[in-house]
């Protein structure tokens, strides 16, 4: 009887301490979900920058073509030529700002993509090990709770008088008046 008890108090503490844990548990994947939508979000941010920046530099493309051929018609006009001149400079040191830009956007891109998938196993592997805790631990927790409690039962039974388990719904387990396994 004190094993029985003892053995059903190691239980309940371990069903204690993994229903404290749980909150914990579900708080971490709650952030990590959190963190992998702020990551979709930072990377659809910068994928936006990226088609911004394409865009931007194609444009800088065409300003460059055609002030080249405003260049190539004002040959003879030199002053005009050098604000051209200037302007097209003033593109080229934008388009190469741009390209350092762009790179630097692809490189935090691929780094948050690293990332992302990093969180992704990591968050794979958290509900591998919780899905094995709950498919190791609770199967046998209930199959020690059983146990105690048909000893329990048992005692209880023996001390009562006898019943005939009649009036039970079909399929029951136990007696409804009684308490006691239906064999």
């Amino acid at each position: 009887m004190e094993n029985s008890t003892n053995q059903q108090a190691s239980l309940e503490l371990q069903l204690e301490l993994l229903q404290q844990r749980l909150p914990q548990d579900l708080e971490v994947l709650d952030n990590l979900v959190q963190v992998q939508e702020d990551f979709e979000k930072v990377t659809i941010k910068i994928k936006n920058w990226q088609y911004k920046a394409d865009e931007t530099l194609e444009n800088f493309h065409s300003e460059r073509q055609m002030l080249g051929q405003k260049l190539a018609d004002l040959e003879n006009q030199q002053s005009e030529q050098k604000i051209i001149g200037d302007r097209l400079a003033s593109i080229d040191n934008q388009i190469t700002e741009n390209k350092c830009k762009l790179s630097e956007i692809k490189t935090q891109l691929a780094e948050v993509q690293q990332k992302q998938i990093e969180l992704q196993n990591q968050l794979a592997d958290f509900k591998k090990f919780q899905q094995n805790m709950i498919e190791r631990v609770l199967p046998n927790f209930y199959q020690r709770f059983d146990n105690i409690n048909s000893t329990n039962t048992l005692t209880v039974a023996q001390q009562s008088t006898k019943c005939r388990h009649e009036g039970n719904p079909p399929g029951s387990k136990f007696c409804s008046k009684c308490g006691e396994a239906i064999s």
